[in-house]
């Protein structure tokens, strides 16, 4: 799938004006991400002060190679992952508390009123009692609400450019998530998703809406026990300190 991201791209820009947009990199990054587009930082100070995922190397840096290569714009698209996190253990009101440049990392707008998206998620993510989940989901909106107002600002500002956004497939699946909220903040964008898939999948009803076949991906635990050991891990690293 990254391959074919990257390769996608690539024909684009051949094209015509594009930009790339990624849920892998935070607001608070932009400065960094222009630096290293720029020639100013080399690539570890790029993955250090932009707080690069772990998968860079294997999964994004051909991306943003070929950006850097074309002269191609980087949105940094996303809410810092730390604080979206403390949204997800204190909901909304987190963001009150928030310095005003810190604020602005996040959408302006984050409506969490009932939506096929958050019965979609209720149903497939729980995270302890009702109020637990309703958190949860704050944090999850507030991920694609903040990525869909970073493209389309960027939109607003260079209306000629087309837009490619990278993004794990919950945030747009059948034309949800950070799909509906751009189409809640510009009704007149034209929207085309890409999604892979390993099995046969729901169309978006109003979006253009294409299926990538791909190979099913590795089984990641081959028993409860193995599960267990994971998250035990996982809750031992500890959470992220919210101010």
């Amino acid at each position: 799938m990254h391959r074919f991201q990257t390769e996608l791209l690539n024909q684009l820009a051949s094209r015509h004006p594009v930009v790339l947009s990624m849920e892998q990199f935070s607001r608070d990054a932009q400065p960094v991400v222009n630096q290293y587009l720029a020639g100013e930082i080399g690539e570890d100070t790029l993955k250090r002060r932009a707080n690069a995922w772990d998968n860079y190397n294997g999964s994004y840096r051909p991306l943003v190679e070929l950006a850097k290569q074309r002269q191609l714009d980087v949105i940094a698209a996303n809410a810092p992952k730390r604080m979206v996190s403390c949204i997800g253990r204190q909901g909304l009101a987190y963001l009150d508390t928030l310095p005003d440049q810190q604020r602005q990392w996040f959408a302006a707008t984050i409506d969490t009123q009932d939506s096929p998206y958050k019965r979609q998620f209720k149903a497939n993510m729980h995270h302890g009692t009702p109020s637990q989940t309703d958190d949860q989901f704050a944090a999850q909106l507030a991920w694609d609400a903040t990525m869909a107002e970073s493209m389309v600002d960027y939109h607003a500002r260079h209306p000629g450019s087309q837009i490619v956004h990278i993004a794990g497939r919950f945030h747009v699946a059948e034309g949800l998530g950070t799909a509906a909220q751009l189409k809640a903040r510009n009704p007149d964008l034209t929207i085309a998703l890409i999604t892979a898939v390993s099995v046969q999948a729901r169309l978006a009803d109003d979006a253009k809406d294409f299926r990538l076949q791909v190979m099913p991906m590795p089984q990641r635990w081959q028993s409860m026990d193995e599960m267990r050991e994971a998250v035990s891990q996982m809750k031992g690293q500890g959470a992220p300190q919210c101010h």
